[in-house]
């Protein structure tokens, strides 16, 4: 014997109301961190024209983002610079832990 309509639309009607709830923490709770710089665009293989990694592939990546505005889901992160002294400080920091483990 078949379902009832009834029984049909309250299944749907349920799942609906579980999508919503996904999607909602999907936006609101956990979120993807995006990272850009727009000097990514300008990183490019000069003595391998044929290198995969190029700025167009990118560009075409981040313009695909755009149109289906996935940036709004995301908590944009600013870049920062590392001086070299941070840099050399936090290298010897890791190299000094990992000698005396």
């Amino acid at each position: 014997m078949w379902p009832s309509v009834a029984a049909i639309l309250s299944f749907f009607k349920e799942l609906y109301n579980d999508w919503l709830i996904i999607n909602w923490y999907a936006l609101h709770v956990f979120r993807i961190g995006f990272i850009y710089d727009k000097r990514m665009l300008g990183h490019e293989c000069l003595w391998v024209p044929t290198f995969p990694e190029a700025p167009s592939r990118l560009k075409a990546a981040l313009d695909r983002v755009r149109e289906y505005a996935l940036l709004d889901r995301c908590s944009i992160i600013a870049v920062s610079y590392l001086s070299n002294s941070l840099f050399e400080d936090k290298i010897l920091e890791e190299v000094t832990g990992e000698i005396t483990r």
